[in-house]
Parts: C-alpha cells; sequence; structure tokens
C-alpha cells in the first residue's frame, strides 16, 4: 500500500476499525532501518510530543521508552523487529525478508486505560485514534529524518493481506 494512502485511510477510518483494517492500535509495529540508539537520539532532540523516559535492558537487546503525549501511548524504541506474530500465517519467507532488511523496531503500546492514568491524563479520543496520530508524527518525522521503515499493517498482530505493508521508500517485497 502507497504510504500517503496508508495515512488517508487511517484518518478516514472508524476508531473501533482502526487496529483489525491497519493494525493501528496496542503492540502496533513500524520496522525501521535505523539503529534505535540513532533514532532514540533523533527523537529526544527533535520530536516535541515524544517525551523520553527511560533505557533498559532486555534479553537479547536494549530499548529506548518513550510516552507520546505523557499518559496517552508507551513507544518502544527497540534493537530487533518485533514478528513473532506472522510466523503462523504461512509468511516465514516473507518474515525472513523483513528480518534481512530491517533491524529495529518501532512499538505502540496504548496506556490510556484507567489502570494506568486515574490523574486525568487520559485524551478525550479513543485509544487507536490517538495511535493514529501517533503514527502519523512519527511517519512524518521519520520521512524529514530520510529513515526507512516499513509499517506491516498487521491486523490485531497477524498480517493478512501483504498488499496493505507500507514501505517509507515505496518498494515492493
Amino acid at each position: 500500500m502507497k504510504l500517503q494512502d496508508y495515512l488517508k485511510s487511517i484518518r478516514e477510518c472508524p476508531d473501533d476499525e482502526l487496529s483489525d483494517r491497519f493494525g493501528v492500535g496496542d503492540n502496533q509495529v513500524i520496522l525501521t532501518k535505523t539503529s534505535p540508539k540513532d533514532l532514540s537520539k533523533k527523537i529526544r532532540l527533535e520530536f516535541k510530543n515524544l517525551e523520553f523516559k527511560k533505557e533498559f535492558g532486555f534479553v537479547g537487546g536494549r530499548a529506548y521508552q518513550f510516552y507520546y503525549v505523557p499518559g496517552t501511548i508507551v513507544v518502544n524504541v527497540v534493537n530487533s523487529i518485533n514478528v513473532v506474530p506472522f510466523f503462523h500465517m504461512g509468511l516465514e519467507e516473507y518474515v525472513g525478508k523483513l528480518k534481512q532488511d530491517y533491524f529495529s523496531s518501532i512499538i505502540f503500546h496504548t496506556e490510556q486505560g484507567e489502570k494506568y492514568h486515574s490523574d486525568g491524563k487520559r485524551m478525550p479520543i479513543h485509544d487507536f485514534r490517538v495511535s493514529a496520530l501517533c503514527t502519523e508524527e512519527i511517519v512524518d518525522f521519520m520521512l524529514k529524518e530520510k529513515i526507512h521503515f516499513c509499517i506491516p499493517a498487521a491486523q490485531s498482530g497477524i498480517i493478512r493481506d501483504t498488499s496493505k505493508i507500507v514501505y517509507s521508500d515505496e518498494v515492493k517485497k
């Protein structure tokens, strides 16, 4: 799918359909061709709506955690690609290509639930809409910085239609 078509589609899509149709929402993934350390540094310097929270280690790597409009979305920039859900859809060869071409992930976690924010930081819109807004801002930022990326557009964590995958450089699989 062409990037501009994807962005237009997520703007026009009803909030409650964003996850199923475009993979926008909790556990959403954007794959990048830059190191998480470099990306994190650029975000800290130039991205006003992402507040750096912490750097942490996990089995197999490092992650940099940001809050988008603090209290709405946790954004992790990770030095691996989060593609495990794609394997059981018969796309092993395709996932192998993704692993070859991309080496870091931006992973979104919606955090607007009452259990997270009883302090009123919740935005007055659906969690998936907040993810869509964050996606647009991150995409604009990465285009400006000339960072190549891929949005797998996994519906509920599973790629069902590879034609919905978005590439920043419009490269076809």
